[in-house]
């Protein structure tokens, strides 16, 4: 699970991804480099860099917030390279 605390104070819990459960459970250490994170109205758009065995990679997120959960789209691709995967997110408060 990761936790991704914003300025405004909103702490929130990403989960759902293959890739989280499994760096918890093998203890991996993964370190990511934020470019961006802006937050205006109930709009969101976060860019950060990180690498995997081999692989240097930026992962590119939009969401939006309706009320009780931020949910949108991400894309990660080799840094200067293809795009090598996509799909949905969801975030909501953490408890």
């Amino acid at each position: 699970m990761f936790v991704l605390g914003l300025a405004s104070g909103m702490p929130l819990a990403l989960t759902g991804s293959t890739l989280s459960a499994w760096m918890v459970k093998e203890g991996v250490d993964i370190k990511t480099t934020t470019h961006q994170i802006k937050l205006q109205d109930s709009k969101l758009d976060v860019s950060y860099d990180f690498e995997a065995p081999g692989a240097r990679l930026r992962s590119h997120m939009t969401g939006e917030w309706n009320g009780s959960v931020f949910q949108g789209r991400y894309e990660t691709s080799v840094i200067d390279g293809d795009a090598i995967d996509a799909g949905t997110w969801s975030a909501s408060r953490a408890k």
